[in-house]
């Protein structure tokens, strides 16, 4: 298991309350499993075999792209799926989770992240054509964003995943590891993907966090602000 308990100078570096922090991890994981594990076969029931996802929100984020052939994976903050398929794997705590990898020449469009503390970017703002990082620009934290991507290796610029939250315990606090589990969110990340079944072999796996979006999968509305449609 990965837990992921960074240590107080870590939280208090990206400007959030450490025990605000502390007290939303233990929420995240005094849940019920069971009902997590629930929602998320509920979610990959809605995504196993389809192919668009469109996925928007109210900050101009309008993007889309393929997971056909892909597949669609649970993760529900337990070991259960690692000992039924007999080999080793791992799961995040708190968990949560359903995960994707794209077909990474596919997505088209805009995603706007309105932070990412880990890097002190703000407002930043992806154009993806064919897949690939066409151009960017932020209100805060460019610089920093364009140095990351620089001294990455790899297919570093390319959509790399598509997950949805699961975890009713958890409200976002700001940092994407932890937020990307909470129910109502989405996440979309670049790099790396071999882990998840995908093509892309880079350095780094970023993911970026959408706070109640409204998801498309071939043209049906599967999540409206966040809300999962039943």
């Amino acid at each position: 298991m990965f837990v992921n308990l960074p240590s107080p100078k870590t939280v208090r570096a990206m400007g959030i309350n450490y025990l605000e922090f502390l007290a939303a991890f233990i929420n995240g994981v005094m849940v019920d499993y069971a009902r997590i594990k629930e929602v998320g076969l509920n979610v990959a029931l809605k995504l196993a075999g389809k192919s668009r996802i469109r996925i928007r929100h109210s900050n101009g984020t309008n993007l889309e792209f393929s997971i056909e052939g892909r597949h669609v994976a649970v993760e529900s903050g337990t070991l259960e799926n690692c000992y039924t398929v007999g080999r080793e794997c791992g799961v995040d705590v708190p968990g949560g989770e359903v995960y994707i990898a794209p077909i990474e020449t596919s997505a088209n469009g805009i995603l706007v992240v309105d932070e990412h503390k880990e890097h002190g970017v703000k407002r930043l703002e992806l154009v993806f054509a064919d897949g690939r990082i066409a151009e960017f620009k932020a209100e805060r934290g460019g610089d920093s964003f364009k140095r990351l991507l620089d001294r990455a290796e790899g297919d570093k610029d390319r959509i790399g995943e598509f997950g949805v939250g699961t975890n009713y315990g958890i409200k976002p606090v700001g940092w994407s590891v932890y937020d990307e589990k909470a129910l109502g969110t989405a996440h979309i990340a670049i790099g790396n993907n071999i882990h998840l079944g995908g093509a892309n072999k880079a350095s780094i796996h970023l993911d970026f966090i959408l706070d109640k979006p409204t998801i498309e999968v071939d043209g049906k509305t599967i999540v409206r602000k966040g809300i999962i449609i039943e």
